[in-house]
C-alpha cells in the first residue's frame, strides 16, 4: 500500500514501496526510544532539483525542517532518529521510484541485518547472487580477492585450485561471521 503507521520492534523490520505518486509513512518506537535505520536501496527519476522525484526522511525533533533527500540512488550509511519517529516522504511523478528502508529500534547490541534475496543487479550479477542486502559478496571481492594474489603460487603445477581454496575458506567464515 501507500503510506501508513509502522513500529519498530527489537528485530529488523523492513519498508519497501515502488508506488508512483506521494506517500507518507511513519515509524515508531516506544517513548523515549530511537530508531535505526538505513536506505537499502532506492532509484527514483533524476531531476537536477531534486524537486520532483525523491524520498524525504524526517527524523530531527524539527518537524518543520524539510528532511534530507534521496534523488535517484541511495547514499549508504545509518541513522539513528532524534526522538522516537521518523516519516518517510516518497514523492514522484514517474517511474521508477522505488525505495527499501530497514530499521530496528535502537540499541547498543543490534543483530545483525537480514541477508537478501538476490534482484539480479549490481556487480556479482553476472555470478547469479548477491549475498547480503549490502551487497557482501561485492565488498568481498573488492577487500579480499586481490590479497588472495598475494600469496605464494601452490607448490604444485597439478593442482590449480590449490590457490583457490584459502579464498573460498575465508570467504565463507566472513559470512559465517556476518551472521553471528
Amino acid at each position: 500500500g501507500c503510506g501508513g503507521e509502522m513500529f519498530a520492534l527489537p528485530t529488523w523490520q523492513t519498508l519497501t514501496s515502488s508506488t508512483v505518486g506521494k506517500c507518507f509513512w511513519r515509524l515508531n518506537a516506544p517513548t523515549n526510544q530511537k530508531i535505526h535505520f538505513e536506505i537499502v536501496h532506492s532509484s527514483y527519476s533524476c531531476d537536477s532539483s531534486c524537486s520532483e522525484n525523491f524520498l524525504e526522511i524526517k527524523h530531527t525533533k524539527n518537524w518543520q525542517q524539510t528532511g534530507f533527500r534521496q534523488c535517484c540512488r541511495a547514499v549508504p550509511g545509518t541513522i539513528i532518529s532524534e526522538s522516537n519517529q521518523v516519516i518517510i516522504f516518497s514523492n514522484s511523478k514517474s517511474s521508477p521510484a522505488n525505495f527499501t528502508i530497514r530499521y530496528i529500534i535502537d540499541s547498543l547490541t543490534l543483530p545483525p541485518p537480514p541477508l537478501a534475496p538476490w534482484e539480479g543487479d549490481g556487480l556479482t550479477s553476472f555470478l547469479g547472487g548477491e549475498i547480503g542486502i549490502d551487497n557482501t559478496l561485492e565488498h568481498y571481492i573488492f577487500n579480499d580477492f586481490p590479497k588472495m594474489f598475494k600469496r605464494p603460487k601452490p607448490s604444485s603445477p597439478d593442482k590449480p585450485l590449490d590457490l583457490l581454496t584459502p579464498f573460498v575458506t575465508s570467504f565463507l567464515r566472513s559470512i559465517k561471521q556476518n551472521n553471528k
